[in-house]
């Protein structure tokens, strides 16, 4: 029976939640939309309500849940936080961060696989308005005050790595269902910067359809990374990170890193 999720996984966009959620969905409890993101509250809104209900068939699952990390990038979370508030006022939000640094490359990396015109590093940055997806801070302060904090988790990509048992408990405590984690600890981590290629233009056609999401997760991924790699090309990409364009970024995201590190109780040298 189609209906509604009640837990939506928002961002951080590149801050591994691709990984997280292919940990989630072997959950017993856990539906996860399969194409993982559906796009509603930012791109496929104007469908309508009936029209995102609909994606969701699942069958007998605790928690139904979607994720679009693109519902926090560049200035859409107030608008995105919004439109869920209002369908959904009963939520789970997850929220996933890592090191702002890192989560530029990758998000500049994933930009470029996606077909966007090429640019510097530096000019990206700016131009493209990445920074915005690295304000934790900010980003976390519109959850909370619509959501609570009690409905908001954050999970940090750092601690996921190193610490994947305990941070995934404490995940699936949140979610209220069984908190074993023993059956992810060796699964290996999804969609990152170097598995990053250049869709060819047929690709971009096909992603268009949404049939070719819902068809995708029935392929084997060994079978889907050998067809895309044989008909596309690898990402370069050129990072640096000199002290003029650190002296240009940091005073943009510093501030907001140790506020939202504080207030998680991580050592300012978390990521800095």
């Amino acid at each position: 029976m189609a209906t509604l999720p009640n837990t939506i996984l928002v961002g951080a966009a590149k801050a591994g939640t691709t990984s997280l959620c292919r940990d989630l969905e072997i959950h017993p409890d856990i539906y996860l939309y399969p194409a993982k993101e559906t796009h509603f509250f930012s791109f496929n809104y104007d469908k309508g309500i009936d029209y995102y209900k609909s994606l969701f068939r699942p069958t007998g699952q605790k928690i139904v849940m979607e994720a679009s990390p693109e519902y926090s990038v560049r200035g859409k979370t107030k608008l995105t936080v919004e439109r869920i508030l209002e369908h959904i006022p009963d939520a789970r939000i997850i929220y996933m961060a890592r090191s702002p640094l890192k989560r530029l490359e990758s998000e500049y990396v994933q930009e470029l696989a996606n077909g966007r015109k090429s640019l510097s590093f530096e000019r990206a940055l700016f131009e493209w308005n990445l920074l915005e997806g690295s304000l934790y801070e900010k980003n976390y302060q519109i959850l909370s005050q619509a959501f609570s904090p009690e409905s908001v988790h954050v999970v940090f990509f750092e601690d996921y790595l190193a610490r994947k048992p305990e941070t995934l408990s404490a995940l699936l405590r949140f979610l209220d269902v069984d908190d074993d984690p023993s059956v992810y600890v060796a699964r290996k981590a999804r969609n990152t910067r170097d598995e990053k290629i250049v869709d060819p233009p047929l690709m971009k056609k096909l992603r268009a359809f949404r049939s070719f999401e819902r068809l995708k997760p029935l392929v084997p991924d060994r079978i889907k990374l050998l067809l895309k790699k044989s008909i596309s090309n690898e990402v370069k990409a050129d990072i640096v990170w000199n002290d003029a364009l650190l002296q240009k970024v940091m005073p943009e995201i510093q501030s907001d890193a140790e506020l939202f590190l504080r207030r998680h109780d991580k050592p300012l040298d978390f990521w800095f």
